[in-house]
């Protein structure tokens, strides 16, 4: 049933397990990739500086997972929900130092403040990403593989190649249907703004000039004959 806005009320994928998650509609799909753009969200966050990108890491997981639990200005237990997302800031290439940042989506507008010194409140607001799923336990070379995958297939200069997201679904004691995903920030409304209005100069430019050439070679066509 449509809500009364006449729109379908949002629905949960089955690889959300019934998790609260961060509402979003799919854009285009193809067989490598989905373009979907997601509503403003509110996080928990932590970031860490590591000397190499690795997309694990128990000691950030569970800062969050205490605030959740209690750890926060109200002592309040709060729902778990998917998906975890982390952030990978990539400083120095692919094998250099990076900044990751994990992230707990906040399923309501109002939360208590962090105790610990290392997690922070972050908002975002409404965003597009190119997301490429796969299945399995997924390790390191995994999320590379995706990544490099997803890379290699979306429209080139439409994303930010300076960093990506890993997003788990599950906990470690599901063995099977597991779901991850790989994102790629799609570049914000006013780049893709920029690179039209610079293509339509460009082409308001060139179209005077074919059109004296055209002119040119009509005159010399006609002196010929």
């Amino acid at each position: 049933m449509a809500s009364d806005t006449g729109q379908e009320p949002y629905k949960s994928p089955d690889f959300c397990q019934g998790y609260a998650n961060p509402k979003f509609k799919v854009l285009s799909k193809t067989d490598d990739y989905e373009l979907r753009e997601y509503e403003a969200t509110k996080w928990v966050a932590t970031t860490k500086e590591i000397p190499q990108i690795t997309h694990s890491n128990s000691s950030m997981f569970f800062s969050l997972f205490k605030y959740i639990r209690g750890k926060n200005s109200e002592n309040k237990a709060i729902n778990m929900t998917v998906p975890v997302t982390t952030k990978i800031d990539k400083e120095s290439g692919d094998t250099g130092p990076c900044k990751m940042t994990m992230r707990f989506f906040l399923e309501t507008d109002q939360n208590p403040k962090p105790t610990a010194d290392d997690v922070f409140l972050a908002e975002e607001e409404p965003f597009k990403v190119y997301v490429r799923s796969f299945s399995g336990f997924a390790k390191d070379k995994n999320w590379k593989e995706n990544a490099e995958i997803l890379k290699n297939a979306v429209p080139k200069d439409t994303y930010d190649p300076s960093h990506y997201y890993i997003a788990g679904y599950n906990s470690p004691f599901k063995l099977f249907n597991r779901h991850n995903e790989v994102w790629l920030p799609v570049k914000h409304h006013e780049d893709h703004h920029d690179q039209q209005h610079q293509q339509q100069q460009q082409q308001q430019q060139t179209e005077p000039q074919q059109q004296q050439q055209q002119q040119e070679d009509e005159v010399k066509q006609a002196e010929d004959k």
